[in-house]
């Protein structure tokens, strides 16, 4: 939970998995955490088109963000979702530029409280 909290905005599980997985939580896990959080309505889950996107209510991210900032992983979760992040600013270029633009702008939007 505490690594996600690096998201001021919603996410999906390609990033959730990006930034959550490491060596004692597989990238397979991550959907079950995901899933997890959501039974226990500490996220939210969102259908936006095709996809499900995840999201904290702000008092959550902020408890999670600050067990992140004590636990020592911030730097990490942080680099991972920026790496992350910047693979999906350069695929969102390209999408911006070609045929699909409006469901590129669409994403766009939704990404936005997550780029610094």
């Amino acid at each position: 939970m505490r690594r996600l909290a690096v998201f001021g905005g919603s996410f999906d599980l390609e990033a959730a998995q990006a930034v959550a997985a490491d060596d004692g939580l597989d990238v397979f896990e991550v959907l079950d955490v995901v899933s997890d959080l959501v039974a226990k309505s500490l996220l939210v889950a969102e259908p936006v088109g095709s996809q499900t996107r995840y999201l904290f209510l702000e008092t959550l991210r902020q408890y999670a963000e600050d067990r992140l900032e004590e636990s020592g992983e911030l730097e990490a979760a942080t680099a991972a979702a920026c790496d992350h992040l910047t693979g999906w600013v350069d695929a969102a270029v390209r999408g911006l530029l070609g045929p699909e633009e409006a469901a590129w702008g669409a994403r766009v939007e939704l990404e936005m409280a997550n780029l610094p």
